[in-house]
């Protein structure tokens, strides 16, 4: 049997995690949520993952520590926001909830290309 992809989905409100935690397992992935940065940064000590999905908005401070530390990782994500994360991250951006999990089993398929 082939173990599916673990996606970490960090992701603040309750309703848009459920409805993105629903989307990426019926594209075929295994997710972990997190609510806060400390708790993404405890699973990723936890767990392997192949890629990740974080939120962020302007003044997100704490998700530049988890968006480091996937950097060190070599784990893919994608950021779910309105605004752009900072360039150092390198991430796809990507605003609309229902294009998040297509956007991230394409990145983790093809690891490399933001």
């Amino acid at each position: 049997m082939q173990e599916l992809p673990r996606i970490l989905l960090l992701e603040r409100d309750d309703v848009v995690a459920s409805h993105l935690a629903i989307h990426l397992e019926k594209a075929g992935a295994d997710v972990i949520t997190a609510d806060h940065a400390v708790e993404a940064l405890q699973r990723l000590v936890q767990f392997t993952f192949s890629g990740a999905v974080i939120d962020y908005w302007q003044g997100a401070r704490d998700r530049t520590m988890v968006a480091e530390r996937l950097i060190q990782l070599g784990v893919p994500f994608v950021v779910h926001a309105l605004v752009e994360p900072p360039p150092a991250w390198r991430a796809l951006c990507v605003a609309d909830p229902d294009q998040i999990a297509a956007a991230v089993m394409r990145l983790i398929q093809t690891p490399g290309t933001p």
